[in-house]
């Protein structure tokens, strides 16, 4: 997830990603992942979305796409309300309403950019404002105003990713999300990648940014390839399991997360795992330990990040090695001094206590 960072100097050279995409590049355009653009949501927005045992589906959407499959999913979590439904279909009316893809005038790549902007358009529009980290599409989507105040709603890379796919479905575009490491921060980054039909060189719009952007070179692994619709669906199952925790329900959670590992294979599923396993009493817990190492482990192979390495620390101290979580501990301080991981070393070293409750 993206945080908010400094306007990176701009690029002008074109970059090959790692399945040979080569994404067109001009004058001006930014890496993905270097800024955030206005309206930023107040940060009491990011309240956790209430949760209706007994809700009832009595709205049928009108569209089709990734984003209706994503809250009916969510919905088995924590019931997704109608108006969440009503919303997504109103952004793809809007602007279905203002521009047409199967439209020869312009290349397809052009195309893509008038849809993307006019999405973030309507977007901007109907209240929402950038919001790190909105974890779920059904919290980006959710009316964050009461009655009598203006409409608002909040978004953050991922999220605002997944609705101009669904955007991109329903007006016969070609688009797949897009994941990256952010430098110097704990966070990966989403945005999302139209693809083509006549060869053209596809094009990467970033949400956050509302603009046009370019991937970063020298990735690795999955890292900033083309995802495929099963993957995508795989991500948002570890976006899900964030509902399941909300309510302590930890064995869907579990579930959810290895779900993920399997069908989207990015790192985090095996960080937030083996966080979840490290910090709460999960039913089973003791036998989730050795697997909780393993994707810790795995994680950090795959992205060696502060983050990652304060995870791993926490899951050495769970299998009550405190020496080595406290050598891991220090590696994440050396890359990022944070106070929390300051007080795990501390935990660590002085009180033999493991992260369960951090």
């Amino acid at each position: 997830m993206l945080k908010l960072v400094a306007i990176l100097s701009f690029l002008a050279i074109t970059i090959r990603v790692s399945l040979g995409e080569q994404v067109p590049v001009t004058e001006n355009t930014a890496e993905c992942g270097s800024f955030s653009s206005e309206p930023i949501a107040p940060q009491n927005d990011g309240r956790d979305r209430q949760c209706n045992a007994n809700g009832k589906r009595k709205y049928k959407p009108r569209h089709k796409g990734i984003g209706f499959e994503i809250l009916d999913s969510e919905s088995q979590a924590c019931f997704v309300p109608d108006q969440e439904y009503r919303l997504l279909d109103e952004i793809i009316d809007a602007v279905a309403s203002q521009v047409n893809y199967a439209s020869r005038s312009n290349t397809q790549m052009e195309q893509a950019k008038v849809i993307s902007q006019t999405t973030s358009g309507v977007m901007t529009s109907r209240g929402f404002g950038i919001l790190i980290d909105t974890e779920t599409l059904s919290d980006a989507l959710v009316d964050r105003n009461t009655a009598g105040e203006a409409e608002r709603h909040i978004f953050d890379c991922d999220t605002g990713s997944l609705i101009l796919l669904t955007v991109a479905e329903n007006v016969g575009g070609l688009a797949a999300l897009v994941e990256i490491p952010l430098p110097h921060s704990a966070f990966h980054h989403n945005y999302v990648r139209w693809l083509n039909h006549d060869g053209e060189q596809p094009l990467d719009w970033d949400m956050n940014m509302k603009s046009v952007c370019v991937t970063p070179s020298g990735l690795t692994g999955l890292d900033g390839k083309s995802m495929s619709r099963d993957e995508t669906l795989g991500y948002a199952l570890s976006l899900r399991a964030k509902l399941w925790e909300r309510q302590a329900r930890y064995d869907q959670a579990v579930s959810d997360y290895r779900a993920a590992m399997k069908l989207y294979g990015g790192s985090s599923p095996y960080n937030n795992f083996a966080w979840l396993i490290a910090t709460r009493n999960v039913p089973g817990r003791q036998d989730l330990q050795a697997e909780a190492l393993s994707d810790a482990q795995k994680a950090v192979s795959m992205w060696p990040s502060a983050n990652y390495r304060d995870t791993l620390a926490c899951v050495y101290a769970l299998h009550r090695n405190f020496v080595k979580a406290a050598v891991v501990e220090q590696q994440a301080i050396d890359d990022t001094p944070k106070a929390a991981y300051k007080h795990r070393l501390e935990m660590f070293e002085k009180e033999n206590r493991d992260c369960t409750g951090e």
